[in-house]
């Protein structure tokens, strides 16, 4: 029974029960978004606990799947549910930040300095990876960080992160299934470091 929704940005987002990481008899929560029409698709585990699906007590058999959907705004996605994991029917959901759904922190292990790697694959067609990590800061405990792709004359296309992280390494994607084929730039900004780096596009 999911649902669906089309954000401001353009993008496709699906809600969902799903099983895949659990028990037969027990399931979580899924989003799956596509920034390209639906070519492509990226999943995201939503809800943080297992659940039961099952008719709800006074209100007929089999309409568990029914109480689900999801909504946008403010460059925010709302998907909400309704489960019992307290013992009572609740409604949950968990906004997600469109500007954030893309980063990964792979280790949390403090780097021993500022890190840009190649992105991956490299040439690519239509998406691809783009790793960073970042140090501690005795001062502090989070850098700002702005990763940033441009085109080949340099105009400002895309901000892929624009906030504050802890110290350790990071993934995030990047698909240009809209831009033409050619040479761009990405540049990372964390503190008083800056580094950029070319990619290839080619369709």
């Amino acid at each position: 029974m999911p649902a669906i929704r089309v954000d401001e940005a353009g993008g496709i987002n699906i809600v969902y029960f799903d099983n895949r990481n659990i028990n037969i008899d027990s399931s979580q929560v899924y989003l799956s978004r596509s920034t390209d029409g639906g070519n492509t698709w990226k999943d995201f585990q939503v809800s943080d606990h297992n659940f039961k699906p099952k008719g709800i007590s006074g209100a007929g058999s089999g309409n568990q799947g029914d109480n689900i959907g999801i909504t946008s705004g403010n460059n925010t996605l709302w998907p909400v549910w309704m489960d019992d994991k307290t013992g009572v029917y609740q409604i949950w959901t968990a906004p997600i930040d469109l500007s954030t759904i893309g980063i990964r922190q792979l280790e949390t292990s403090v780097p021993d300095g500022f890190v840009l790697e190649q992105n991956y694959p490299n040439p690519f067609n239509p998406s691809t990876v783009i790793r960073y990590s970042i140090p501690s800061d005795v001062k502090r405990q989070t850098s700002d960080v702005r990763l940033v792709v441009f085109d080949n004359l340099g105009k400002e296309l895309l901000t892929l992160v624009n906030e504050k992280q802890s110290a350790g390494t990071y993934e995030v994607d990047f698909n240009a299934a809209g831009l033409p084929s050619g040479i761009y730039y990405y540049k990372l900004q964390a503190g008083d470091f800056i580094e950029s780096k070319k990619m290839s596009l080619i369709k």
